[in-house]
């Protein structure tokens, strides 16, 4: 599992697509949890990081942001296998149904906090 805050088109294009590309070899599915402030462009991330997922589970947040529904119906527009889920929890058992998973969890600074204070 890999808690990263990037956001953006160059996050995920460059650190995050790094990081997936060598480790996917190891591993079964490669699933993100993404969550995304409203502000921020999620169609260009999603499109960036699209190539290098094979499942995308969207949460809510605490602050303003994409609805988890809303943004797994614009990631399954891209082309990606897109779920919503209630929460970081539930995405993380959702994520573990999969052989050997390869978990990303991104898209916002508050799901990186949240993933990191979770026991």
């Amino acid at each position: 599992m890999w808690v990263d805050a990037g956001h953006n088109a160059h996050a995920a294009g460059s650190a995050l697509a790094q990081w997936i590309e060598p480790t996917r070899a190891f591993s079964g599915a490669t699933v993100a949890i993404i969550g995304m402030r409203a502000r921020k462009d999620a169609d260009t991330f999603l499109a960036t990081l699209g190539p290098y997922v094979d499942k995308v589970i969207t949460v809510p947040l605490s602050e303003a942001h994409v609805p988890p529904k809303e943004l797994a119906e614009r990631a399954r527009k891209l082309g990606l296998k897109a779920s919503a889920a209630p929460s970081l929890r539930h995405a993380m058992q959702n994520a573990a149904r999969f052989p050997e998973p390869l978990v990303l969890i991104c898209g916002s600074f508050l799901l990186a906090a949240e993933a990191l204070a979770a026991e």
